[in-house]
């Protein structure tokens, strides 16, 4: 499974930590997952759990959140209506 490191800029100052997951086989267009980690989760707890999706070929973007991860900002001021 290759993971791409990204940077995902948003309209707010912060910009949101993002990880790609591909099939090293899979050439062309695929269908892509979006995955969303819960409430003061990270998304490095998360490739483990999409890698048989990336070996039936889909592609799994992942993100964290404001205050989470390696996302900056300050978890205790944000709030869910904030994400």
């Amino acid at each position: 499974m290759k993971q791409t490191s990204i940077e995902i800029k948003t309209e707010k100052q912060t910009a949101l930590a993002g990880l790609v997951l591909t099939n090293e086989t899979t050439i062309g267009n695929q269908p892509v997952v979006l995955v969303i980690h819960g409430w003061t989760s990270a998304m490095n707890r998360y490739p483990k759990r999409v890698a048989s999706l990336v070996e039936l070929g889909y592609t799994c973007l992942l993100f964290d959140m404001r205050g989470h991860g390696e996302t900056g900002g300050e978890l205790s001021l944000l709030s869910a209506k904030d994400h």
